[in-house]
């Protein structure tokens, strides 16, 4: 049981570190301060661990879109405070990329893709 939740944890750190990895590729070409790629890059994994925890009756992908979305918005309203042409981008980013962790967080746990 143990070595099964390790699994489960580490996998969804790894694609979470991943999907963290990609969108704060941007950021860094930019020079954007080292703050907001870091809190980028937090944001990506901590949505890799919900969503490997979270049990919806949804498909995996689904799962994945509804958290990162959900996940976004109070990093969206302080966003707006400082740059409000910077919150668009930031879901269109939640969008592409939470789906795409919901997916492979499915297939390397082995949970059904077709719910």
């Amino acid at each position: 049981m143990k070595t099964m939740q390790t699994r489960r944890i580490t996998i969804s750190l790894c694609i979470g570190a991943l999907a963290g990895a990609i969108d704060i590729i941007p950021g860094l070409v930019q020079g954007v301060d080292y703050r907001i790629t870091l809190a980028d890059f937090t944001f990506c994994v901590g949505v890799g661990f919900v969503v490997a925890h979270v049990s919806l009756p949804v498909k995996n992908w689904v799962k994945g879109f509804a958290v990162a979305m959900v996940l976004a918005i109070p990093g969206a309203i302080l966003l707006s405070l400082i740059d409000p042409h910077s919150v668009l981008p930031m879901f269109i980013i939640a969008a592409l990329l939470g789906p795409a962790v919901g997916y492979l967080t499915g297939r390397f746990l082995g949970e059904d893709q077709r719910r």
